[in-house]
């Protein structure tokens, strides 16, 4: 099992509805102009991965997301700048010498 797996909610068929058993099969659904549907039980800024199986069955698999790193503490960002300074090492000499041809 990879980790994708374990992520998977339920997998969704466009053309023989859901695939989990919990739910009815989901009835058609028709594209509108500018090629959208509108997926029962999706929640806004829901992510799904499109697989293509043949011409005329596509899956949507719902994708968890993942959880946000924890956001950097001041004294943490400041040390990270100290030690990474946005100042070139080089002298302006030697990155002449480097980019330009003598």
């Amino acid at each position: 099992m990879t980790t994708n797996d374990r992520s998977l909610d339920r997998i969704v068929t466009l053309t023989g509805g859901i695939t989990s058993g919990k739910s009815p099969p989901m009835k058609a659904v028709r594209a509108d102009p500018k090629r959208r549907v509108v997926i029962p039980g999706a929640r806004p800024d829901g992510i799904f991965d499109v697989q293509r199986q043949g011409e005329e069955r596509f899956v949507l698999v719902r994708l968890d997301r993942s959880p946000e790193a924890p956001r950097m503490s001041r004294e943490a960002c400041l040390d990270a700048m100290l030690r990474s300074p946005l100042t070139p090492t080089l002298s302006w000499e030697q990155l002449r010498r480097i980019t330009r041809e003598l």
